[in-house]
């Protein structure tokens, strides 16, 4: 059961890779965006400014990290992101006031739809999630 519910969690991060990909970001190209050559001074100027990162942990009541989280930053548009074996998604992205959610909880874990949550102080923060009823 563990690895078919790797496999699911694998699967489900390639889709959702694939449809992010699918609905051409339009900006995937930094290097060519963020470094401009001066021919004249034979020095490299970088013109964009790094991406903050965002890091959100999701833990059970325990503390004990959740893998297999799907976890989302939605401003205009969502931003997906799989938990990794300590509970952790990450995402470097422009800076705003992300509104962030679980798009889908593991197995034996609830959450809800309507509960967002946004960063405080700083771009990290804990979502702690209740087992399933």
């Amino acid at each position: 059961m563990k690895n078919c519910n790797r496999l699911l969690v694998i699967l489900l991060s390639l889709s959702l890779l694939l449809s992010l990909c699918a609905c051409g970001s339009g900006g995937n190209d930094t290097t060519t965006a963020s470094t401009a050559q001066d021919t004249t001074a034979g020095t490299t100027e970088t013109t964009g400014a790094a991406k903050p990162t965002y890091t959100v942990k999701v833990v059970d009541e325990s503390g004990n990290p959740i893998f297999g989280a799907v976890v989302q930053l939605c401003l205009d548009m969502c931003y997906p992101a799989v938990t990794d074996a300590s509970g952790i998604a990450t995402w470097n992205i422009e800076e705003a006031e992300y509104k962030v959610s679980i798009a889908k909880a593991p197995e034996g874990y609830s959450y809800s739809i309507d509960e967002n949550f946004y960063f405080q102080d700083s771009n990290e923060m804990t979502i702690t999630l209740k087992p399933a009823a």
